[in-house]
């Protein structure tokens, strides 16, 4: 297989994931939440938050780390089995030590102890992820082991929490759920990781396990502070406010996580990729896949965010209900994020990381995390999940632009360009079509959302298709010629 058609195979399989990771909250989170409610959301999503430091801290950056080092080893089969072992040790041992943390947080802090039984059980993914070794099947480029398993684990959690999870007594109950859907996607993949490797080929005596501390330490103080600047507002509401104002702010953040996934399956593709190109030193191809990349990004999270903004009422209130009605304003604040965190994360974690310029994402990093740090204890106070909600969008907008400003002598792509000019004219006319036609009277909001997000489509893609845009034939070209020879495939 040619690398170009393996780009597009593997792309292929991540947009199917995400389709995946799309479809099962679409069907689970509207239960869900109706089910559990905002306090039930807002205890899970505050312990999922506290617990996401943890396992930062315990995997030490392992994770993004791996994915670069055994793609650069692809063309040595025996030497990145070696590393990968050294490094499923390394994390296993971390992992081990994080387990103090959880003990210690559970014992002696009171908003975690009130419900210990659930911060406990959610712990127990920690491990998991552990020994889960994604990174080896990211680096590997096996995306369709990834995607079939996917399927298959979120089926059966699907099929759990609509057979078990029944009232609002049932939160540990959702919790187990949570927990062993990480265990099974895990354990999986540790079988699966049996298949590549051969453990009697080790040169036991030969592995340096520490000698990747150092290296993975420095992507460790990139992704702690990332995190940090995440999850500080969530924190923030749980301490300062209640459970009911983390469920209205968890609502609309998962919203647009569930949505930046379309996007995040990119990127996926393209860091085992890039990072292979850079160990290469094929640059043209390494330029070529960059501006691809972002042109695609911004030419989808653009339109998305400005939608977002225009259709959140019927989205928060047919996904989640009227007693979520305060996430409707959360959610058309945080709506830009998807813009800004999709061209951050193209330009530092796709282009920077693979070039080994770390330093460049943690100082953009430092100044997210420095304005987070000064909205959140100016607003959250008195301005709860909204206060959560403007510190969410600045953070996100410091971090894109520090990252373009910082690391400009290392990014060739050109923001100015005809392609955004015509992303911006056409969802411009998108929106005035939105508006429209939310403000038509008397319109079921199913109805509404069903016809704002066809219309919406429709008139984005035809402009783009009418102004000739270059990536938007060539997705049509591409589906096309997938069409024809799936039609023209002959029958055994």
């Amino acid at each position: 297989m040619s690398q170009t058609r393996s780009i597009k195979y593997n792309f292929i399989l991540n947009w199917m994931n995400t389709l995946l990771g799309i479809i099962f909250p679409i069907i689970t989170f509207p239960y869900i939440a109706r089910i559990i409610g905002p306090v039930g959301l807002g205890i899970i999503s505050f312990d999922t938050s506290i617990l996401n430091y943890i396992t930062i801290l315990s995997s030490l950056g392992i994770g993004l780390y791996a994915v670069r080092e055994i793609s650069r080893l692809r063309d040595n089969i025996d030497l990145q089995n070696h590393r990968t072992v050294e490094i499923l040790l390394l994390h296993i041992l971390l992992t081990l030590l994080g387990y103090i943390a959880v003990f210690a947080l559970y014992l002696f802090i009171p908003e975690i102890n009130v419900h210990g039984a659930i911060f406990l059980i959610l712990s127990i993914s920690i491990f998991f992820k552990a020994i889960g070794v994604m990174w080896y099947f990211q680096a590997r480029e096996d995306f369709l082991f990834i995607t079939v398993r996917s399927l298959f684990v979120k089926m059966l959690s699907a099929i759990a929490l609509f057979m078990f999870v029944r009232t609002s007594d049932d939160l540990i109950i959702y919790a187990i759920i949570l927990a062993m859907a990480d265990v099974a996607n895990n354990m999986l993949n540790f079988i699966r990781l049996n298949r590549y490797i051969t453990y009697r080929k080790i040169r036991w005596r030969d592995l340096h396990i520490f000698s990747h501390l150092r290296p993975a330490a420095v992507i460790f103080a990139m992704g702690l502070i990332i995190n940090m600047y995440i999850d500080l507002p969530t924190i923030f509401l749980g301490f300062e406010c209640s459970e009911e104002n983390v469920g209205f702010y968890t609502t609309s953040t998962r919203l647009v996580t569930v949505i930046m996934s379309f996007v995040t399956a990119l990127g996926t593709s393209m860091l085992p990729r890039m990072s292979y190109y850079t160990s290469t030193g094929d640059t043209d191809k390494f330029k070529e896949l960059e501006n691809k990349g972002m042109t695609f990004t911004i030419g989808v999270t653009l339109p998305i965010s400005i939608a977002l903004i225009i259709i959140s009422p019927e989205l928060v209130l047919s996904f989640s209900g009227k007693q979520f009605v305060e996430s409707i304003s959360v959610l058309r604040i945080i709506a830009p994020t998807i813009l800004f965190t999709g061209i951050a994360s193209i330009a530092g974690l796709q282009t920077l990381y693979p070039q080994g310029h770390e330093h460049v994402i943690i100082r953009s990093a430092l100044v997210g995390l420095l304005v987070s740090i000064v909205i959140n204890l100016s607003l959250v106070g008195h301005m709860a999940q909204q206060g959560a909600a403007i510190s969410f969008l600045c953070t996100e907008l410091s971090v894109t632009v520090s990252m373009i400003i910082f690391g400009h002598r290392h990014l060739s792509y050109r923001y100015i360009n005809p392609s955004t000019i015509r992303f911006a004219l056409a969802s411009a006319i998108m929106a005035l079509i939105l508006i429209a036609i939310h403000n038509i009277p008397e319109l079921n909001k199913f109805v509404r959302l069903g016809i704002e997000i066809i219309s919406g489509i429709t008139a984005y893609a035809t402009i783009l298709y009418l102004t000739r845009e270059i990536m938007f034939r060539s997705l049509l070209d591409s589906l096309k010629a997938t069409c024809n020879r799936i039609i023209s495939r002959p029958t055994k």
